[in-house]
C-alpha cells in the first residue's frame, strides 16, 4: 500500500535539500565568518544553484568561509543585517536602497548580463480582460509581489500616484503573492485581474510557459532602472574584507574559472554599485 504524506511533507524535503546544498564543501572553520542572506526571486534550489558556486569562489579566491543563507523575506535580511546576524545580503533594489540609508550598509557590487545590470518593472493582465492601462484596473483585485521590491510595489504604485490617484482605494483587493513568478501566475490563472513583477522574471516564464505568451499582455514597462541583485554588507564589517569580495567580484570574469561560473550562474560579470545608481528609485519614492 502506497504511502501518504501530509501537506509538510514537500515543503520540508525542499528545506532539507537547500540546508545540504548551502552546507556542502571542506569545513572552513577557523576562518574569516561571511554570511550572506539572499530572498529567492523563483524557487530557493534554483536560487542556490545559480549563487553557490559564486560563494564557493569567494571562499577559494579569499581563504575565507562565505556562507549563502536563503531568507524569507526582505524584511528579514535588513533586521538580520542591522542586528549582526548576517554579514551580507544580495539584494533587490528597494531593500538595498533602504539598507544604505537606513543602517548604513555598504554596496559592493552587482552582476551584468548581456550589458545590462538593472531591471524594470512591468505591470500586466490577462489578454482577454479588455483592460489596456493600469487605469482600467480600478475597482479590481491586482497582484502585487511585497511591499519591499521596487517592480513589484514601487512601481505600479507610482504609475497611479502620476494620474493622481491612491492606491489604498483603488484596486477591490490588493494581494501580496510573496515572489514575483508567483504574481505572474496569479493573473494567468485568474487570481487576480492584474498584477506587477521584474521584468526578467516575466520574459523569463514567457519563454518556459507558453501560455504566458499566449495568454497575458504587459500594460506597462518602467523607464527607470533599478539596480538588481547587488551585493552589499553591513556596517561595521571589516573594510578590508569587504574591499577584497568586491574586487575579485569585478575581476571575477578575468579569471578563466571566474568566468565559467560567472557564465553558469548566467552572468557575465559583476560592475561597482554606488549610491548614486540608486537615483531613479529616490525619485519614486519622494
Amino acid at each position: 500500500m502506497r504511502k501518504q504524506h501530509n501537506g509538510w511533507y514537500l515543503p520540508l524535503c525542499a528545506f532539507l535539500l537547500a540546508f545540504l546544498l548551502v552546507g556542502k564543501g571542506e569545513s572552513q572553520e577557523g576562518l574569516p565568518l561571511v554570511r550572506i542572506g539572499v530572498v529567492p526571486a523563483m524557487t530557493v534550489t534554483a536560487t542556490i544553484k545559480q549563487y553557490q558556486p559564486i560563494v564557493d569562489y569567494l571562499n577559494r579566491r579569499l581563504n575565507i568561509n562565505a556562507q549563502l543563507m536563503p531568507q524569507k523575506d526582505y524584511v528579514t535580511v535588513l533586521e538580520k543585517m542591522k542586528n549582526n546576524e548576517i554579514d551580507a545580503g544580495i539584494m533587490g533594489s528597494l531593500i538595498c536602497y533602504r539598507a544604505i540609508k537606513e543602517i548604513r550598509a555598504i554596496p559592493l557590487a552587482r552582476p551584468e548580463m548581456a550589458g545590462d545590470s538593472t531591471y524594470e518593472g512591468v505591470v500586466f493582465v490577462r489578454k482577454d480582460s479588455g483592460i489596456k492601462d493600469i487605469y482600467g484596473l480600478k475597482g479590481k483585485v491586482f497582484a502585487y509581489v511585497d511591499r519591499y521590491t521596487s517592480a513589484g510595489y514601487v512601481y505600479p504604485k507610482f504609475l497611479l500616484k502620476e494620474k493622481g490617484y491612491g492606491t489604498d482605494r483603488f484596486f477591490k483587493e490588493a494581494v501580496f503573492a510573496g515572489k514575483h513568478d508567483a504574481a505572474v501566475l496569479m493573473v494567468l490563472n485568474k487570481k487576480a485581474a492584474g498584477g506587477a513583477a521584474k521584468d526578467d522574471v516575466y520574459f523569463k516564464l514567457e519563454k518556459e510557459n507558453p501560455r504566458v505568451k499566449n495568454e497575458m499582455r504587459i500594460l506597462h514597462l518602467s523607464s527607470a532602472k533599478f539596480p538588481d541583485r547587488t551585493i552589499a554588507v553591513r556596517k561595521g564589517f571589516d573594510s578590508v574584507l569587504a574591499g577584497k569580495i568586491k574586487d575579485a567580484l569585478i575581476n571575477m570574469d578575468k579569471d578563466e574559472e571566474g568566468g565559467k561560473i560567472l557564465k553558469a550562474s548566467g552572468f557575465d560579470k559583476y560592475i561597482t554599485t554606488e549610491i548614486k545608481d540608486f537615483r531613479n528609485l529616490e525619485k519614486m519614492l519622494r
